[in-house]
């Protein structure tokens, strides 16, 4: 098997991103659940974005919760969240 490294930007975050991509084009990611510290003024907390190899994610407007292998899975969290 082979893989490449690749540089794209991604539409949805308008982000630059390195993303390591294996030879049937598939692109290894996972999810990452945010959440927006109250200062930052946003009525819906909680974010899901992709997560590609070597983001990293960090900043004082917001609290990473977790990482996760599937949107499904993410969703699931931050609805369970929610409920607490």
């Amino acid at each position: 098997m082979c893989i490449y490294l690749c540089i794209f930007v991604d539409n949805d975050t308008a982000m630059l991103h390195n993303s390591f991509v294996l030879e049937e084009n598939v692109i290894m990611k996972e999810f990452v659940v945010i959440k927006f510290v109250e200062a930052a003024g946003y009525q819906a907390p909680y974010r899901i974005w992709a997560s590609y190899p070597g983001d990293i994610w960090g900043s004082p407007i917001y609290e990473v919760i977790d990482y996760f292998p599937t949107r499904k899975e993410a969703q699931a969290a931050v609805r369970a969240m929610k409920k607490a």
